[in-house]
């Protein structure tokens, strides 16, 4: 969907769910501002069972002058209706009837189809959906201030304080927006009413503690995101508490926000183990945070409470992970087969292109942020599925050799290279040229059974982890030296060494 294939209809009106949070009034706001540029008759409407009172949303309205109407019955009429930051005819937004209806949605798709939709169920707030919109016209929307600030407010409404992105593009907008970031604090620091106050009080004095996990879980009456990540933020600060767990109901599921302050649990791979099937998570490794739907927990756990089914995918989660530390553990081969990596393109991007000192530097990708110093001898290896490998300069020639053949590399998200000294950002594509192995170096492969987690030599703080069906490669000559290969890359990218040396 493009948002210029709207302007065909002159009376819009834009619809938030019903008692609307930031993110969906300021993608709300956004899309009227573009629609009235557009000379457009536009609306901004919201229902609920009563008008908006809280103390950031209406400094927010007012700060930004935003044209918002309460209505709770028939709004007249118009030749297309946009719903935003919900889907038409779902529970938590009022049922307008209207000729053409567009959705604009970061949930689960509730299976209504519309004339038009742009959905995606894996980003953090629906303001993203509506910048990408924007991008895709060649709009730059921080030539229009206010709505640069406020689609940046309701990113980090949507994302508890920026600690629960789940996708590269809420990062990408979030670096972008040129926001005025006064009226960003001031609305920040009135997120809190007294009500939300004795809510978090209240969970924070119910929470349930699991010694044996060391994992803490609390139910939370319907509150804002920010509220959960505020509890759960206070939890983890417990002596005993190295994994907690605040949960909420609402309208289509349950809002999950999640803490780890272990290097051997990930916040962001928790949250998308808990989440499997049945909703999506992610974002950091310290902070995270997740949704549930309903529909498909209901189908896929019938009536099992969500206490006890956190706590049932905390202990599968928990049991079923072995630990190996490269350069401290060695893994026995015996019985193992010798592998070696074909001889296909793939991508190498030099670092010298960017820097001539060390500097730090921070590669985007969909699996996540990798923050690494980079020096002139450094590189950057992007593999056949946009996995990042930053390795010297010694070791890419001890290893590969260039070609002329184009790697091929497929990912729905292109990596970006930044230099965190300048701010410089740079499309990684524009920069990766083709290389090809030697095919001097072996391993022996071991297929996982079970879940496991390593520490590699090149990351001592920071864990790959590998379920049933992946494989641990077992460097020949290192048998200290391992990492995962997950099973879809070990097809493409590895052969038998005898199967070769027979030939």
């Amino acid at each position: 969907m493009k948002l210029s294939e709207l302007t065909q209809y002159q009376n819009i009106t834009i619809q938030c769910h019903d008692n609307p949070d930031p993110d969906a009034i300021a993608s709300g706001f956004a899309l009227y501002r573009y629609f009235k540029s557009h000379r457009c008759n536009v609306r901004l409407i919201y229902s609920g069972r009563a008008k908006i009172t809280k103390v950031n949303l209406t400094m927010m309205i007012e700060m930004f002058r935003i044209p918002i109407e309460y209505c709770v019955s028939d709004f007249g009429s118009c030749d297309l209706l946009i719903t935003t930051d919900c889907q038409y005819r779902s529970g938590n937004v009022r049922f307008f009837p209207a000729p053409k209806v567009a959705v604009i949605d970061h949930h689960q798709f509730c299976g209504i189809d519309v004339d038009y939709s742009y959905i995606q169920p894996n980003v953090g707030s629906c303001c993203t959906l509506v910048w990408q919109l924007f991008r895709n016209e060649g709009i730059d929307i921080n030539k229009d201030p206010i709505c640069a600030t406020a689609l940046y407010y309701g990113l980090y409404c949507d994302t508890n304080q920026f600690s629960e992105l789940y996708h590269p593009l809420d990062r990408d907008m979030r670096d972008a927006l040129a926001f005025d970031q006064a009226a960003v604090v001031r609305l920040s620091n009135s997120n809190l009413s007294l009500s939300e106050l004795g809510i978090a009080a209240q969970a924070m004095n119910d929470f349930t503690f699991d010694s044996e996990l060391r994992l803490a879980i609390v139910q939370v009456q319907p509150c804002d995101p920010n509220i959960l990540g505020l509890i759960s933020d206070f939890l983890i600060q417990v002596d005993r508490v190295d994994i907690c767990i605040a949960f909420n109901e609402t309208y289509t599921g349950y809002k999950l926000s999640i803490r780890s302050c272990i290097k051997e649990t990930k916040a962001s791979e928790l949250a998308e183990y808990i989440t499997d099937e049945v909703g999506f998570g992610g974002g950091h490794r310290n902070k995270a945070g997740g949704f549930i739907g309903k529909d498909e927990y209901s189908a896929k756990y019938g009536e099992l409470r969500m206490m006890l089914f956190l706590r049932k995918k905390l202990m599968e989660y928990s049991g079923e992970c072995e630990i190996l530390r490269a350069g401290i553990d060695k893994i026995s081969v015996e019985g193992l087969k010798r592998y070696r990596k074909k001889r296909i393109p793939v991508g190498v991007v030099f670092c010298k292109d960017f820097v001539t000192t060390s500097t730090p530097m921070l590669v985007r990708t969909l699996e996540g942020d990798i923050d690494f110093n980079a020096s002139a001898d450094t590189c950057i290896m992007v593999g056949v599925s946009g996995d990042i490998v930053p390795i010297s300069m010694d070791k890419f020639k001890e290893t590969y050799d260039m070609c002329s053949a184009r790697s091929k590399i497929t990912s729905e998200y292109r990596p970006t290279i930044k230099n965190l000294r300048s701010g410089e950002t740079f499309d990684l594509a524009d920069h990766i040229r083709s290389c090809i192995s030697r095919g001097s170096e072996y391993v022996y492969i071991k297929p996982i059974e079970s879940s496991v987690k390593i520490f590699t030599v090149w990351d001592a703080n920071n864990y790959i982890r590998g379920t049933k069906g992946d494989y641990i490669a077992i460097r020949e000559n290192d048998l200290s030296d391992f990492y995962i290969v997950e099973k879809e890359l070990f097809r493409k990218t590895y052969e038998r060494a005898d199967q070769e040396e027979a030939n």
